[in-house]
């Protein structure tokens, strides 16, 4: 049996291989919320954070409760307040599980959430633009859509409920799968704008922080299971079309040969970021249709909108 490296007593339940360390539930429980205040600390996002507001984007899925648990526990500390938002893309199968999720932990740690539909704000789910990809009749893959859609919404919503932040759930295994991808795409922009704070370029985005950051998945699994945050083990049905699918696989296989690989080659993507950081020229402008930020005339949320409901209507 192997003790934990810091209290010596307890039995390990999960080895950090990247710090060298076993730790038993009650010291990793600490270590994990510890890991993520660091995390955010370093960031600055704790500065004169006193009565402001961190909504946190919350799937029902075991990261976004994590970054849930971790914030309403850290607000006691910096006395911030902490309001949960899930965006309902209407995947069935799927999302009608993580509601409940999101609903019995919100409701545990007292903390207010609000919830928002799609189909309300655009007229169509996730599950009807699938089927018209998959039909042939739009160019766009659901992950995309979905992406687009919940992306918009997030920081719409979050704003209009007074967020000075907006908290994702975003996990070590995510961000490295994240970077990879737009390294592959040759998106330079979007590469040096990720991190663990990405911040507002216009007066309508509202910053994003990931308390996650350097959380490998497997760490926020056991954390979720020890602090009894209840999920359903669900996947998305559509996530094996995306090019991320594929990113993930590859970088499980590297980390397998060799341990703490993706946490290594984190760290050295956000020191070129933050090298780097001073060439950002991406400039956003208003979509002329809906009023939110955008980098073109029309948002890419309008733009899908518009296209979809247009096959719709012809069908």
């Amino acid at each position: 049996m192997t003790l934990c490296s810091i209290c010596g007593k307890e039995k390990a339940v999960i080895k950090i291989p990247y710090e060298g360390k076993y730790l038993c539930k009650k010291c990793f429980k600490k270590y994990f919320v510890e890991k993520a205040e660091k995390t955010l600390k370093k960031a600055n996002v704790f500065s004169n954070s006193s009565g402001k507001l961190f909504v946190v984007a919350t799937s029902g899925g075991k990261d976004s409760l994590n970054a849930l648990y971790v914030m309403k526990t850290l607000s006691k500390k910096y006395g911030f307040d902490v309001e949960a938002l899930l965006i309902n893309e209407g995947i069935s199968g799927y999302r009608e599980f993580t509601i409940k999720a999101l609903i019995k932990v919100a409701n545990r740690l007292n903390v207010p959430y609000r919830i928002v539909d799609v189909k309300k704000h655009f007229g169509f789910t996730i599950d009807e633009a699938a089927k018209l990809f998959f039909e042939g009749k739009i160019e766009w893959k659901p992950c995309t859509v979905c992406g687009v859609i919940r992306r918009y919404l997030l920081n719409k919503v979050s704003r209009e409920m007074g967020a000075s932040y907006l908290v994702t759930g975003h996990n070590l295994d995510d961000d490295l799968q994240t970077a990879v991808m737009n390294l592959i795409r040759g998106d330079f922009q979007a590469l040096i704008r990720g991190g663990v704070v990405v911040k507002a370029e216009h007066p309508k985005l509202v910053p994003r922080v990931r308390p996650l950051h350097y959380i490998y998945e497997k760490e926020s699994l056991i954390h979720s299971i020890i602090t009894e945050l209840e999920t359903p083990y669900v996947e998305c049905s559509y996530a094996p079309y995306s090019l991320r699918w594929n990113i993930r696989e590859l970088l499980n296989k590297l980390e397998a040969v060799e341990s703490g690989f993706k946490y290594r080659l984190m760290v050295k993507i956000d020191d070129l970021r933050e090298r780097f950081s001073k060439y950002k020229v991406q400039k956003f402008t208003e979509c002329r249709l809906c009023g939110e930020p955008s980098a073109k005339e029309i948002c890419k949320a309008c733009e899908i909108k518009l296209r979809i409901m247009k096959v719709l209507e012809n069908a």
